[in-house]
């Protein structure tokens, strides 16, 4: 596993006021890009898959990324920074503490897909939505497939098993 390093950052170049990317395809690729690592967290997966965070779970992954997006805003985002905010979003939206280290490789993917994406190479963020979409594309075959029929019992049509309880209890 190659060593991150944590103090790693972006800088906006010299007078300019954000990180933010001027050209549109280049932004558009990197808010991408971060949804789909903020997506492929796994301890933001499964707080978001067992509903931690309530109803709105899925909503509140989104505003993670939007978070993330908006660090951006700033002239210098670093590894910690990024680390530090989504770590914090867990705490505040699912109460959960992730202490499994796996906050520092995401935010650490975050720092380095701005970088791909000021290079304009776009690939990894192509590939990681792909990825995504094949994903999402299994995961609604595998639920068309859990399709579950309930039929009567022949032996007794119309009495469930409390209603036999009660007629002896009676009896």
């Amino acid at each position: 596993m190659p060593v991150i390093d944590s103090s790693d950052f972006v800088e906006a170049p010299e007078g300019e006021k954000s990180l933010k990317f001027p050209e549109e395809k280049q932004q558009a690729n990197f808010e991408l890009g971060v949804s789909m690592i903020i997506y492929s967290w796994e301890a933001l997966e499964i707080a978001v898959a067992n509903q931690w965070g309530g109803a709105q779970s899925e909503a509140k992954r989104d505003w993670i990324t939007a978070i993330v997006i908006d660090l951006f805003n700033e002239k210098i985002v670093d590894v910690e920074l990024v680390e530090e905010t989504i770590l914090n979003a867990m705490v505040d939206e699912f109460d959960v503490n992730v202490e499994d280290d796996s906050s520092l490789p995401i935010a650490d993917k975050v720092i380095k897909i701005y970088r791909k994406c000021a290079d304009r190479d776009f690939t990894e963020v192509r590939q990681m939505f792909e990825l995504w979409q094949q994903k999402q594309q299994d995961r609604a075959s595998r639920q068309q497939n859990l399709n579950v029929t309930i039929n009567e019992d022949p032996e007794t049509p119309d009495v469930s098993d409390d209603d036999e309880e009660e007629d002896d209890d009676e009896e």
